[in-house]
């Protein structure tokens, strides 16, 4: 679980230094980047806002099995598409997520994934590290509100066939304060 930990944590400290050195960012005129959007979809890396929240895609990695903190594995039938999220509430009172609103969608194909029961178990796994075991409380979990104009770190797990290609995927965001189809994030 540790060593899951260690590596979502150098693949966004690898992230944020590729991010640090991109120059060709747009910016308004007060000097904030702006939203890239690509087809309606949010590049990588970028927030928007998304209903009740501002969502950011801060880590993703493919695995196809993680390790339990009593010893034992989950082992994905394809594949587990894991997302790290920063999330900060832009309504004005406490608000949670839910399993429901996140979705991915097969660009390619116009397939869409739902997160099943298992992906739910390996997100709550992977987070449980540091927000139970170190306390630490920039993590949530579905269900935990969070207080208007905060920002927590949350995980979401979808499982997969192991063909489906990152480039091709886009992260779907509806939440009660969407109106219309959702936000859609490129996860690459």
């Amino acid at each position: 679980m540790k060593r899951i930990v260690r590596i979502l944590l150098v693949g966004l400290m690898m992230s944020t230094l590729v991010a640090c050195g991109n120059a060709n960012i747009p910016v308004n005129e007060e000097g904030i980047k702006q939203e890239k959007k690509e087809d309606n979809y949010i590049a990588y890396g970028d927030s928007a806002d998304s209903g009740n929240w501002n969502i950011k895609i801060r880590d993703v990695s493919e695995v196809s099995e993680v390790d339990k903190k009593d010893g034992g594995k989950f082992t994905a039938d394809g594949k587990f598409i894991n997302t790290l999220l920063d999330m900060k509430n832009i309504s004005q009172n406490p608000v949670s997520y839910s399993l429901t609103d996140f979705k991915l969608k097969d660009i390619s194909t116009g397939k869409t994934y739902v997160i099943e029961d298992i992906g739910y178990e390996v997100a709550h796994e992977l987070i449980s590290e540091e927000k139970f075991y170190k306390g630490n409380d920039e993590y949530i979990t579905i269900m935990d509100d969070v207080n208007p104009d905060k920002s927590k770190i949350a995980c979401i797990s979808f499982e997969v066939n192991e063909y489906l290609q990152l480039d091709n995927l886009v992260l779907v965001n509806k939440n009660n304060g969407n109106a219309g189809e959702g936000v859609q994030f490129k996860l690459k």
